[in-house]
């Protein structure tokens, strides 16, 4: 499949408008036997705990800003949770995720982009430190058991059940996501696009080391 000039440009775009007084957020807990949809008067905090039924072993948040559209699609911005530590107290893991789904910098672009923002909530065990799930490394891709497996299939089944939670309250989504990362989780964004590039329309990653993949074949000539 052959991206191009088009993703690499909608990236800078997308970079470009994280640049930009938040307002109080409410707070809302999903739950399959009893959820009322938020009427989006004010920016809303969806807490998804984990769904293993639908795919997906640890919880996501789900920020929404006030008075999404109900007229035309929206596109889900996705920014994998980065802790910056490595700690079996997953408290630790969920509390560093609310943080980046309520609040700086990619909340704004949300915002701006009028795009419901998806944050997983991964733990990086500190007992098994070369696990490193928030940068989507090699160890982390070889588990094959348990929670912790394939996290990647995990997020796109996050994915689906947002989709599915805002379409059943009448606000339809584009099929392929945007996606946010600075340092560890700009690794993971890298890596999550070239596994999955039907999924995904534009990155922007930041500090990424300068060791970027890209889902083609070739660019400009080269063999990648």
């Amino acid at each position: 499949m052959s991206i191009g000039k088009p993703f690499t440009w909608a990236g800078v775009l997308l970079w470009s408008y994280c640049l930009c007084a938040q307002e109080p957020i409410h707070e809302v807990r999903w739950s399959r036997e009893q959820f009322a949809f938020p009427q989006l008067s004010a920016p809303t905090l969806i807490e998804v705990p984990a769904v293993e039924s639908s795919g997906f072993s640890f919880p996501y948040y789900l920020y929404l800003p006030k008075d999404l559209s109900r007229q035309e699609p929206v596109r889900l911005l996705i920014e994998p949770n980065n802790t910056g530590q490595a700690t079996d107290d997953f408290e630790v893991h969920r509390e560093s995720a609310k943080r980046s789904a309520s609040a700086g910098s990619v909340r704004r672009l949300a915002d701006r982009l009028h795009a419901p923002l998806l944050v997983p909530v991964f733990p990086r065990p500190g007992s098994q430190w070369k696990i490193y799930t928030h940068y989507l490394d090699r160890d982390s891709m070889l588990i094959k058991d348990g929670p912790l497996s394939r996290i990647d299939l995990q997020l796109l089944s996050m994915i689906r059940h947002a989709r599915q939670m805002l379409g059943d309250a009448g606000i339809d989504t584009r099929t392929r996501v945007f996606m946010y990362g600075f340092s560890a989780s700009a690794g993971f964004v890298n890596r999550f696009a070239t596994l999955h590039p039907e999924a995904v329309r534009a990155i922007a990653a930041g500090a990424i080391n300068a060791l970027p993949m890209y889902p083609l074949e070739s660019y400009e000539g080269a063999r990648l």
